[in-house]
């Protein structure tokens, strides 16, 4: 990981600590990111006290206070938007565009910071257990062995399928499990995340 994102993860856990908020932190180095979710998302459900559970990519820089607003909003599935790692010329101006899609048939929630999403991107995501439980009845299960050799189901809730001829990353398919089971993703409009990547010095030269 980058400087960047662990002065963000360290302060993160020094503002949680200070709010008597108990966390764990959990790293798994796996070559398979969807498998990587899912071993996490089977340490959350197994774990009665844990309540949350939050995604934050290795190529994200955030603000502490981002995680407690996140939190706060006490939602299912919610979400910060960071930008893809593109930019795009749109007449004369260089543009970025979000990683998340946003429901732009009900993009507005009344009174609120929060906007409606289609597909959330998983890089900085909130989910409680009801969200993961939504969408079990339509996900397969797979077997690994455990950290002593027995074997282990977890559920298969982040994978890339197809859908409707649109090829759905594991973030996009588990989104669209989501509302196809009656969940709604939110993102609050208020944070501003990074996105770290390589960037090519010259190419925006037109």
């Amino acid at each position: 990981v980058c400087s960047a994102y662990t002065e963000s993860l360290l302060y993160t856990c020094m503002l949680l600590s200070q709010n008597n908020t108990q966390f764990e932190l959990k790293f798994i180095n796996n070559q398979l990111v969807t498998r990587a979710r899912n071993m996490l998302c089977s340490l959350f459900m197994d774990n009665d006290s844990f309540s949350h559970m939050i995604f934050i990519d290795a190529d994200v820089v955030w603000s502490p206070e981002h995680v407690l607003m996140l939190i706060e909003h006490d939602l299912e599935c919610v979400i910060g938007i960071y930008p893809n790692k593109a930019y795009e010329w749109k007449g004369s101006k260089l543009i970025l565009n979000p990683s998340s899609k946003i429901d732009m048939f009900n993009k507005s929630v009344p009174n609120s910071n929060l906007i409606r999403i289609k597909h959330g991107a998983t890089g900085f995501m909130l989910l409680k257990k009801s969200a993961l439980l939504r969408i079990q009845k339509d996900v397969e299960t797979f077997i690994l062995p455990g950290s002593t050799g027995e074997p282990i189901t977890l559920y298969n809730y982040f994978d890339c399928k197809v859908v409707d001829n649109d090829y759905l990353t594991e973030d996009y398919y588990f989104s669209h499990l989501f509302n196809k089971n009656g969940g709604i993703i939110y993102a609050d409009n208020r944070i501003k995340l990074r996105h770290i990547g390589a960037h090519e010095y010259g190419e925006l030269i037109q």
